[in-house]
């Protein structure tokens, strides 16, 4: 990836600053004198990888044999279907039929993170949600509905939302902190000890049908949903309000 934390600063570091604050590797010498850059996702120490042309400045790249880290997922599903394996039948009715009548608020709750959030975007989500069966986690609750939709897929140009002749550019990703390592561990790990990742990533070229990885970028920590408010907020997008009811068939 494009970036790792900088053990002096203790802030993201791009490989282009590392190499022109530490410079490159010495010529000949078995042992790196640079600060071990590594990740903060899962703590775990980055090897930068130098250019293979002139002018490149490489990249970061977790070590071989390293452990588990979702920014290493190959694809834009870091946690695979989200099916749990014990689910509530009632429960999972119960919560399909909430989400529906509280969209708007989910749909809400989405569009802050992901720009250019688009209509279909979220009728997607949502029926691929429905057919992995998310909504039978014996404990999941509303409020935990829009970020489990963020991590679930990637959000790319092409199907973005076109606004005054604009659109998404990158791809965006998200995911959770690595001491989240299936869906249930939501409810064993403290919240205060949760946190929300996203970064943008290059849209493939040629026949590549997923980013790079190497082309990570802009990596934040995103506010989490704290509460399900009493009323849904007004959304000011009459296509939303007219497509969504009719495709996932609530009001």
């Amino acid at each position: 990836m494009n970036f790792a934390m900088n053990p002096v600063t203790g802030q993201f570091i791009t490989a282009e600053e590392f190499v022109k604050t530490y410079g490159q590797k010495a010529l000949g010498a078995n042992f790196d004198h640079r600060p071990i850059p590594f990740c903060d996702y899962c703590n775990q120490d980055m090897s930068h990888v130098a250019g293979k042309t002139e002018g490149s400045y490489g990249h970061f790249s977790h070590r071989p044999n390293s452990g588990y880290c979702p920014s290493k997922a190959k694809t834009g599903e870091p946690y695979g279907k989200l099916t749990p394996s014990n689910p509530d039948p009632e429960r999972a009715k119960w919560l399909k039929t909430l989400v529906r009548e509280r969209w708007r608020w989910v749909f809400h709750e989405i569009s802050k993170k992901v720009n250019y959030f688009d209509a279909l975007e979220f009728i997607e989500l949502i029926k691929i949600a429905d057919r992995d069966g998310l909504w039978g986690y014996r404990h999941l609750e509303l409020v935990q509905v829009p970020e489990l939709l963020l991590v679930i897929r990637d959000f790319t140009p092409t199907t973005s939302r076109i606004i005054d002749g604009k659109r998404r550019t990158k791809w965006v990703r998200f995911w959770f902190s690595a001491n989240i390592r299936a869906i249930e561990d939501l409810w064993i790990v403290p919240p205060e000890n949760v946190r929300l990742c996203v970064v943008e990533l290059d849209p493939p070229s040629g026949r590549r049908t997923y980013p790079d990885p190497q082309t990570m970028s802009n990596p934040e920590y995103v506010e989490r949903v704290k509460f399900v408010p009493h009323s849904d907020p007004l959304l000011y997008y009459p296509y939303a309000e007219t497509v969504i009811p009719r495709e996932l068939k609530c009001k």
